[in-house]
């Protein structure tokens, strides 16, 4: 098997996950400049890593993107979080998505000690905005901000009379807005996560670990009011132990085993998973 390439950029965040990830890997540090042979490997989608993903994504080699975690995810301003915040890892894809195959393992997931809440139907529709740099770097997909968040209230205009909350990342807190929320919607943010965890049903319109958690299409929003509970309950449950089982410590990443599994066969595939 060809090494796995890590592309690491001047970044001293790059720097730092890339330097866990070798030791793991016993790969390749190269710089983000061109597609090399054998897996791919890349913190975030920017400063030429986003190129290395696009190019690995049109052709039929293998890449894996890392970024923060799903659940207790790494705070990079918090220096002490890099001690026990998580990354996730996604193979060909930059979060998991879809249909998700049944997690049997909690045991990830009950060490994080997150406390959710049950499922509740509140007034507004929470809608999160594109993020400039998401929008404009997304390795595959040409992303406008402005006319994405139009298309959206357009639909919702036309779809519901339920007011409409829009939310930018760096206002107020998403917590806030979600404790009368009817439900979020929003592209393939984490804010997705935030919403399982209130227990408030979501619209994700991209690829995210979130997409069966609420309807698929703006144009169903009304169905949200009649989703069955313990059929939603079971699965944010297994929303929940799939992500817990999908993301790393800086030290988890720094082990051979957690790529002997990363790497192999067994593990989720963005690709087999588009083809579904």
């Amino acid at each position: 098997m060809i090494k796995p390439k890590v592309y690491v950029t001047e970044h001293p965040l790059s720097k730092t996950v890339a330097k866990a990830v070798l030791a793991g890997t016993m790969g390749h540090a190269v710089p983000p400049l061109e597609l090399l042979d054998g897996p791919a490997i890349c913190y975030g989608i920017l400063r030429g890593c986003g190129d290395i993903i696009r190019k690995a994504f049109n052709s039929t080699q293998d890449f894996y993107h890392i970024d923060h975690g799903y659940l207790k995810r790494v705070d990079w301003s918090d220096s002490g979080s890099l001690s026990y915040g998580h990354f996730r890892v996604t193979k060909n894809a930059l979060s998991m998505f879809g249909g998700l195959p049944r997690c049997a393992s909690a045991t990830r997931f009950q060490k994080l000690n997150i406390e959710y809440k049950p499922l509740s139907v509140g007034r507004s529709i929470v809608v999160c905005e594109l993020t400039e740099m998401f929008s404009q770097n997304h390795p595959w997909m040409k992303l406008n901000k402005e006319e994405w968040l139009e298309g959206v209230l357009r639909q919702l205009r036309r779809h519901t009379d339920r007011p409409v909350v829009v939310k930018d990342k760096t206002s107020g807190k998403l917590t806030d807005l979600l404790s009368d929320a009817y439900c979020l919607v929003c592209h393939s943010s984490n804010a997705a996560i935030e919403a399982a965890i209130s227990g408030v049903p979501c619209i994700a319109l991209g690829e995210s670990i979130c997409n069966q958690l609420g309807p698929s299409a703006i144009k169903d929003i009304e169905m949200v009011s009649h989703i069955a509970k313990s059929e939603w309950e079971d699965l944010r449950m297994n929303v929940f132990y799939t992500a817990a089982n999908n993301q790393f410590t800086l030290s988890e990443l720094a082990q051979e085993a957690t790529w002997d599994r990363l790497l192999g066969e067994a593990t989720w595939n963005g690709n087999k998973q588009r083809l579904r």
